[in-house]
């Protein structure tokens, strides 16, 4: 263990609680040593002050440890302070769960000379922008392969020249009856799509979420961070059961909307027309997105063999 570490301590906190810390973390010690010359040994004491923070700084280390647990000692080196430093602030934050285990994880990249390369400083204020539900979302989705969505719309248009007056097909038309058709085929038609539903993927049902009814959310805002973007309009046929498993999901959603479409057709509206849309399309991950999965939620051992 560095004897940085353990050196931790001032009035009023005792060296033992310090050590008691720190005590048997071989290889995420020697990680730490650098980190810790930044953080004066008041303000760190001062943190942790509190015995339920630093049992869990505790935990959290202990995790990283057992992370590192197939490393060999030599490839162990000094995480850069500016990588340790802001996890190690969070760690003393946060509670266990997926979330402070992507953290962890940045952390244990972060720590050997085999994956240091995957970690990124920006994955540090992407992490510190996501809920611990979508870090669930991103443990669930950690092969990286692409999510299939549906999007539901209603589209009402009108048409503001009507159709002409159907003739025997036998009798030749005439001049104006020809110019009336094409008048009324070439026309404009004023349309307008409003979206009902977008990003309906499933997941809300599939992973145990605190929020289930924020998962537009969760998607959107996985979305701006740079992690996932969306493709309307295409999918995989391979994927065609996966579409039709969605369809039966949102199957009462589905059969509302169809229902309010029929209904307003049915009322007197100056010939406009609604109708129902369903579009499928699919999630997938970015670069950016594929490399925050390998360094924050992929083991290390399957990072180390990549």
């Amino acid at each position: 263990m560095s004897q940085d570490l353990l050196s931790f301590h001032n009035e009023g906190h005792e060296p033992k609680k310090i050590s008691a810390l720190v005590r048997g973390f071989t290889k995420i010690g020697v990680a730490l040593a650098d980190v810790f010359k930044y953080e004066s040994a008041s303000l760190l004491s001062a943190k942790l002050s509190n015995e339920d923070t630093r049992e869990r700084l505790r935990q959290h280390f202990l995790n990283a440890e057992e992370k590192l647990a197939d490393t060999k000692q030599a490839d162990i080196c000094e995480i850069p302070a500016s990588i340790g430093l802001p996890i190690v602030n969070k760690l003393l934050t946060l509670e266990q769960n997926k979330l402070s285990d992507a953290f962890v994880n940045l952390l244990a990249k972060g720590s050997t000379y085999s994956t240091l390369g995957m970690v990124h400083p920006a994955f540090i204020q992407t992490l510190e922008n996501l809920s611990a539900d979508e870090a669930s979302i991103l443990y669930h989705l950690k092969d990286g392969s692409n999510i299939p969505i549906i999007e539901i719309s209603v589209s009402k248009y009108k048409k503001l020249i009507p159709p002409p007056e159907i003739t025997n097909s036998n009798i030749p038309k005439t001049k104006e009856q020809i110019k009336a058709q094409i008048k009324y085929e070439l026309q404009d038609i004023l349309e307008l799509e409003i979206e009902v539903d977008k990003n309906l993927s499933g997941l809300e049902h599939s992973i145990n979420l605190t929020f289930k009814n924020n998962i537009d959310i969760y998607i959107e805002n996985m979305t701006r961070l740079g992690l996932l973007k969306l493709t309307k309009n295409q999918y995989n046929k391979e994927d065609e059961l996966v579409y039709e498993e969605l369809e039966k999901i949102y199957m009462d959603r589905i059969d509302q909307i169809k229902e309010t479409a029929k209904e307003f057709n049915n009322e007197d509206n100056d010939n406009w027309k609604l109708e129902f849309i369903l579009r499928k399309g699919y999630l997938s991950f970015t670069e950016y997105g594929i490399a925050f999965l390998d360094a924050c939620v992929r083991p290390i051992k399957i990072a180390e063999e990549g």
